[in-house]
């Protein structure tokens, strides 16, 4: 595991990843499927010589056996989970807890230009829209304006998540940007 990851951003995989085929009804159990590694890190049998268990073990205890036997409780258990974890990636690529999503912003970040990546990959890397509207009144009209247009043009939110994060219909919002982007217009050509 590296630096930038942890434990309990990948916690919910444990159980999840041994259990797909079981919901993909490929086998009734996770112990059944002969390529998972299920069977050896429950200690249901030996695994390949490739095969360590002891980080996803130390996540359920310091003692073997009882981390074997939660791991076997906590797989069994995601049986009953609806959701994917997979449901809260962002940017299609990041799945964690907040200061692990931000870290991975800041790795993200120098590729932003690049149309390599897919728009919701790069866009990953934009700040939030509370942080784009941090400290700002609704009452100061060209500083909305301004903050709205550079939401939209610089960091491609929508115009229905602007709106809705401020509160507004899209059609405000909409002539919010408009109206910075014509100040603009104004100022360059008074230069």
């Amino acid at each position: 595991m590296d630096q930038h990851t942890n434990s309990k951003d990948l916690t919910p995989f444990l159980g999840y990843v041994v259990l797909n085929p079981v919901r993909a009804r490929m086998v009734r159990r996770a112990q059944d499927w002969p390529w998972s590694s299920f069977r050896a890190t429950a200690g249901m049998g030996a695994g390949p010589s490739f095969l360590t268990a002891e980080w996803i073990l130390s996540q359920f205890g310091t003692d073997e056996s009882e981390a074997r036997a939660r791991y076997r409780r906590f797989v069994s258990e995601g049986l009953k989970m609806k959701l994917s974890p997979l449901g809260e990636v962002e940017g299609q690529i990041v799945l964690g807890g907040s200061g692990f999503v931000e870290r991975q912003r800041d790795r993200i970040q120098p590729k932003r230009g690049t149309k390599e990546h897919p728009r919701a990959q790069r866009q990953m890397a934009r700040p939030s829209l509370r942080d784009l509207f941090e400290e700002c009144s609704r009452k100061e009209r060209a500083v909305l304006a301004s903050r709205a247009k550079d939401a939209h043009v610089t960091h491609g939110y929508t115009l229905k998540a602007i709106a809705d994060y401020l509160g507004i219909h899209y059609a405000t919002a909409g002539r919010l940007v408009r109206a910075a982007m014509d100040q603009g217009n104004e100022e360059r050509r008074g230069c």
